[in-house]
């Protein structure tokens, strides 16, 4: 699953580099077929505010009932990145498995 690529290809950016405009983005895309409801999880940092983080979150809900969102910015302390006020990220196994909360 890793195409090649290093176990450290699938860690994120810990510092900003030296490149104007630069983020780091995260996305998952979450199906639950048995409940029919799906997700669109985002978070990034803002460019320029390394320290800043973007949450953004959509729900479908089941049988074309709507869509639920909410996004938020946070200053997040650099030991909880990636994170936001409502999401976090954690890579447990490199290609295979990561913890949403």
């Amino acid at each position: 699953m890793s195409a090649g690529l290093s176990m450290e290809s699938e860690s994120t950016v810990r510092a900003c580099p030296d490149v104007p405009g630069w983020t780091e983005n995260l996305l998952f895309t979450p199906y639950d077929p048995v409940s029919d409801v799906g997700m669109w999880l985002h978070l990034g940092t803002v460019a320029d505010m390394w320290e800043m983080w973007e949450d953004r979150v959509l729900i479908a809900l089941p049988e074309d009932q709507g869509v639920l969102s909410m996004w938020a910015y946070h200053r997040t302390v650099p030991e909880r990145q990636p994170a936001g006020a409502n999401l976090e990220f954690r890579c447990e196994q490199p290609f295979r498995k990561w913890h949403i909360t």
